[in-house]
């Protein structure tokens, strides 16, 4: 529930370009923002693909390596990562792909999105500033997260990271926190 409440002012705060709090309240009783909120939800264009998603966009978009990797020098403690990209959902603030991953025997679904707006740093702030103590840091591989465990009704567990300006959030299935590490050493920009 909180991993959907996030996401949902994540998106709030895309499109009104995290303004201040006197502006939002003016801004909330604005028929044309209610109706640019529902455009949101109702504008989303989907793709089956990461690769038809590009073909038909030139914009980056934060994405998995999905090429089978094999990391060691010895097979018996050879790590093997895959993730094949089964939806893209692209709505007027942000990109989202959906993986199904695959390391070593464990098999799980990962969402990746990519807000589509230069101000990352500002709507991680926004978020952690309006919801004290629900983000823990942490340092991952060599990267900078934040973590947020779903709750007890969710399937997911939430990250967030700045990555070029862009605002990075991912929900990896419940269970499988242990590969964030390999998930990001995979991250890439197309």
């Amino acid at each position: 529930m909180k991993t959907f409440i996030l996401m949902s002012m994540l998106m709030v705060w895309g499109l009104s370009g995290c303004q201040n709090n006197a502006e939002t309240s003016t801004v909330a009783t604005d028929p044309s923002v209610q109706n640019e909120r529902i455009d949101e939800s109702v504008a989303n264009t989907e793709y089956d693909s990461i690769e038809d998603f590009l073909a038909d966009s030139n914009e980056d978009v934060m994405a998995v390596n999905s090429q089978p990797v094999s990391r060691s020098a010895t097979p018996s403690n050879a790590t093997n990562f895959s993730a094949t990209d089964t939806n893209v959902s692209v709505a007027i603030s942000y990109i989202s792909v959906t993986y199904e991953c695959e390391i070593n025997e464990d098999a799980f679904k990962l969402k990746l999105v990519t807000y589509r707006s230069d101000n990352g740093e500002e709507q991680l702030a926004e978020v952690m500033e309006s919801n004290p103590n629900f983000l823990e840091e942490k340092e991952i591989g060599e990267q900078l997260i934040y973590y947020a465990p779903g709750s007890e009704y969710d399937w997911f567990n939430f990250y967030a990271m700045v990555v070029d300006g862009k605002l990075i959030v991912m929900d990896i299935e419940k269970g499988y926190d242990e590969h964030m590490e390999a998930i990001l050493e995979n991250l890439v920009f197309q």
